[in-house]
């Protein structure tokens, strides 16, 4: 025959408290890592947003790059180069 254990209400209220207390911890914890999480979120969204822009000034660059201007510009900055019919005067520093 099974004897029964006599349980006090005062028991119950212990188990209500101390499950009342885990779940509000776990709560606070998960409350943390998520709004850790949303700082992460915003901040990897706003390096996206830059190199969409990096890579939108990078697109116009090589646009450019493949034009007459651009080859143009380079030949005579970079190489030296100059139009048929020009002279290159070069001119020397004053010194005081």
């Amino acid at each position: 025959m099974r004897t029964r254990v006599n349980v006090k209400p005062r028991f119950w209220v212990y188990v209500i408290i101390v499950t009342l207390l885990v779940f509000g911890i776990i709560f606070v914890i998960q409350g943390n890592t998520m709004s850790g999480q949303y700082r992460q979120i915003a901040s990897l969204e706003a390096q996206r947003i830059e190199m969409l822009e990096q890579n939108e000034v990078l697109l116009e660059r090589i646009d450019f790059s493949q034009t007459e201007e651009y080859i143009e510009r380079y030949a005579r900055s970079e190489l030296g180069m100059l139009k048929e019919g020009e002279i290159r005067f070069v001119t020397r520093g004053v010194s005081e």
